[in-house]
């Protein structure tokens, strides 16, 4: 029997059955930069809003890839902001007007934080077409690789999405105090673009 002896008063929890467990699934292939169809969330509760360092509303937007290989594929921490700027055409554009354009609202939103969060709202479960890239990031040493194509091969002809910080290529060295080996550091995707499903 396990030794607990030196944990004191550990407290009991609800009895496990496992039985009930779902089985595990294989995990999705990691997508490629490239263009794909996804849903938005089927829904906004209060946590999807919240607001940027600067005070404006940002939005989780974080989208689901529906088809293809990467069915279900879900891309975590998608945020859009309503700070808005003059394109070169003298219109006000903001990351959020731009993602209520592709999921096809064609209405004028005054600025209120309310307006634009009822109108996200109104995009629940709506179908978008995106581009997403690869970018890995290590804030200690503030690096970070943004573009599949600038990532090591994978020597099958492809990309690995684990990066060394080797020193080599322009990358930073840094050592893992415990293994004495460079860290690496894992890819994940970002949306560059929402556009109307085709």
């Amino acid at each position: 029997m396990a030794d607990l002896t030196a944990l004191g008063n550990l407290q009991s929890s609800e009895p496990l059955d496992l039985p009930l467990y779902a089985a595990s699934k294989a995990m999705k292939p990691f997508p490629k930069a490239g263009r794909y169809t996804a849903r938005v969330p089927e829904a906004f509760p209060a946590e999807s809003f919240g607001e940027s360092q600067a005070g404006f509303l940002t939005v989780d937007v974080s989208p689901t890839i529906v088809g293809g290989d990467h069915d279900g594929y879900k891309i975590n921490y998608t945020k859009v902001s309503a700070k808005s700027w003059k394109n070169k055409a003298g219109v006000n554009e903001s990351q959020l007007g731009r993602y209520l354009k592709a999921c096809k609202l064609e209405e004028t939103l005054d600025g209120s934080p309310q307006a634009q969060a009822d109108a996200a709202e109104r995009t629940a479960n709506t179908l978008v077409d995106i581009d997403v890239d690869w970018v890995a990031r290590y804030r200690p040493v503030n690096f970070e690789l943004r573009g599949m194509t600038r990532f090591p091969s994978d020597g099958n002809g492809g990309y690995s999405r684990i990066v060394k910080l080797d020193g080599l290529n322009g990358r930073p060295t840094v050592i893992d105090p415990i293994t004495l080996e460079p860290i690496e550091i894992r890819a994940f995707l970002e949306v560059t673009r929402f556009s109307e499903a085709s």
